[in-house]
């Protein structure tokens, strides 16, 4: 049996909302909520209020903790990649820092080679 996902406003990108709603992994639209959030504040209530999961980076859930949001790591759904792009010669210090960033992010997360 698959999870109630939050309802989304119908304007968003149903390629998105199948990408976060493992529509591929299913073979099928996920179910959702009567809801039509438009903020993460809003997927976060309905989240909290247990009529739904959904699935996010790691990171996006920290802010949410408070309202008693666990992230539950998925290990069998493959995962999300970031791509950056930027303009050249257009790289300023925040550009420079996001990019750092990034890269530990996924030094950090990357699959261990160890045997």
């Amino acid at each position: 049996m698959y999870s109630t996902f939050p309802g989304i406003v119908d304007w968003a990108d149903p390629v998105w909302l199948g990408y976060w709603g493992l529509d591929a992994y299913r073979g099928a639209p996920a179910r959702r909520t009567d809801d039509a959030a438009v903020t993460p504040e809003e997927v976060a209530s309905i989240v909290a209020s247990g009529r739904a999961i959904t699935t996010v980076p790691a990171i996006v859930a920290v802010p949410f903790a408070h309202l008693g949001i666990r992230a539950i790591p998925l290990t069998d759904a493959e995962p999300a990649v970031l791509e950056l792009v930027w303009p050249e010669g257009a790289a300023t210090p925040l550009v420079a820092a996001l990019v750092e960033l990034a890269r530990v992010g996924s030094e950090r997360d990357a699959p261990s080679t160890a045997d």
